[in-house]
């Protein structure tokens, strides 16, 4: 029975570290996105002082580059918005998932801990035993 188990753990082991991994692309994605952000502010704020310097020249295009980089920054909210949702359907599995798996490993606890005591319960008996056959063979 206690093979059962350790294949079990195993499973459940391979399981939560496959659940970190999707969590992990998740809070990736979702940084490599805030990254994209911050880089589109940057950019715009780099337009901003270009346009000021040149008003007839590049001043003119600004209206154009700044409603799409308006565009992109609110697709980049919500690409973010759409991986929260799904970080946080996987995070509630992997939270399943881990449960899962300390409900086996805390059994096998204790199946461990029980076949100790078990065996320490056979190891007392057979030196009692000892201790007895010594003792009647001192009265004898």
């Amino acid at each position: 029975m206690a093979k059962g188990f350790h294949s079990l753990i195993r499973y459940h082991q391979w399981r939560v570290d496959e659940q970190r991994r999707v969590v992990g692309t998740l809070l990736g994605d979702i940084a490599e996105l805030e990254n994209q952000g911050a880089e589109l502010e940057r950019s715009v704020q780099s337009e901003q002082v270009i346009s000021s310097a040149d008003p007839e020249g590049a001043g003119t295009f600004y209206g154009s580059y700044a409603a799409a980089a308006l565009n992109r920054r609110e697709e980049l909210a919500q690409k973010v918005m759409e991986i929260e949702v799904d970080l946080a359907k996987e995070q509630e599995l992997m939270r399943e998932v881990y449960l899962d798996f300390k409900a086996f490993e805390l059994a096998q606890e204790a199946e461990d801990a029980r076949m100790e005591a078990e065996e320490l319960n056979k190891e007392q008996a057979t030196l009692d035993e000892i201790g007895l056959e010594l003792y009647w063979r001192r009265d004898r």
